[in-house]
């Protein structure tokens, strides 16, 4: 059986990088209107990526987080499939992390191409 400080390291975790990235995407959307503006077509290309990995951070974020709580649910009534919701709340966040990742890794280059001019 699972300690139940492991799901809340899980809780407490996901609803920070929600937070974070909720921020994140409106500050990108609003650059995306101010470049749409100057029709610069490469940096809007690079911020809608971005926003893309956003949404799949967040939506994967979010099963995660669906998978936690049926874990602690499945805790205290069906104790044989705890491991199973957790095993599969890991995954998830895992894969947002990895668009993390490459979130971070495209913006990086996004800020880089304003060094470059």
């Amino acid at each position: 059986m699972l300690d139940i400080n492991m799901y809340s390291y899980i809780f407490s975790g996901i609803s920070l990088l929600m937070t974070a990235y909720v921020d994140r995407f409106s500050k990108i959307s609003a650059i995306i209107r101010e470049k749409l503006e100057k029709q610069d077509k490469f940096k809007i290309k690079l911020l809608y990526k971005r926003l893309d990995y956003i949404k799949k951070i967040m939506f994967f974020s979010i099963i995660s987080l669906i998978f936690d709580i049926l874990t602690i649910l499945s805790n205290i009534f069906i104790e044989k499939i705890v491991i199973y919701f957790f095993v599969i709340s890991i995954f998830n966040i895992l894969i947002a992390f990895y668009y993390l990742i490459k979130e971070i890794l495209l913006s990086n280059k996004y800020t880089f191409s304003y060094l470059e001019k």
